[in-house]
């Protein structure tokens, strides 16, 4: 295996369990892929935060085999408080707020 395929087939999207009273057990946060926090990056700096929030909540929102599993339409009825906590959590997780430092 060649150095490109070693690195582009290497599983390096880390995930954490949630923590969340509110959703139960069972939900995990993921890494960001560099397309995706570009991508981020860019919307936030269009967009306000409640349409944000569902994208970014429902892009890091994942099962144990990292597989995504609601869509930013979908949250969008969910508690305000629930997401924010959410996005906080995800935002600290991909580094964002150390960026800022």
């Amino acid at each position: 295996m060649g150095l490109k395929n070693q690195i582009l087939s290497a599983d390096d999207l880390t995930r954490q369990p949630l923590e969340t009273k509110a959703w139960g057990k069972g939900l995990f946060i993921r890494e960001l892929s560099g397309l995706e926090m570009e991508n981020f990056i860019d919307k936030s700096e269009e967009e306000n935060g409640s349409k944000l929030i569902c994208d970014f909540v429902s892009t890091i929102l994942v099962d144990e085999n990292g597989k995504k599993i609601i869509t930013a339409k979908e949250l969008k009825g969910k508690s305000s408080k629930v997401m924010r906590d959410i996005f906080n959590q995800g935002m600290k997780f991909n580094g964002v707020d150390e960026e800022k430092n």
